[in-house]
């Protein structure tokens, strides 16, 4: 996924080592499967977005990690008797690591 998000922080001061945070990302998948398993796909860029609730651990001022745990939407489009398909993918993400660094 190429992500463009927003990530907010709940009932945590910046200043904290432990917090909690939700996660709202929304971007593209890069589908890399056949061509041949769909046929008449649309492309191969899927819209996507991810949604959740995390922890976040302060290593350093400026250098921490994060646990998120992600809700996923993925609309698989494809071209079928000559009219756009759209199939909605959803489910829970494997719990995700982060590594961040504060500018």
């Amino acid at each position: 996924m190429i992500p463009v998000g927003l990530s907010l922080r709940l009932g945590t001061s910046e200043r904290s080592r432990l917090g909690m945070h939700v996660r709202i990302q929304a971007g593209a998948a890069l589908n890399a499967s056949p061509q041949d398993k769909v046929v008449q796909r649309l492309t191969r860029v899927l819209p996507q977005a991810k949604a959740g609730a995390g922890l976040s651990l302060a290593l350093a001022p400026r250098l921490g990690l994060s646990l998120d745990f992600l809700y996923e939407l993925l609309l698989y489009m494809y071209m079928q008797n000559g009219t756009l398909v759209v199939e909605p993918i959803m489910g829970f993400n494997v719990p995700v690591l982060f590594f961040y660094i504060r500018l």
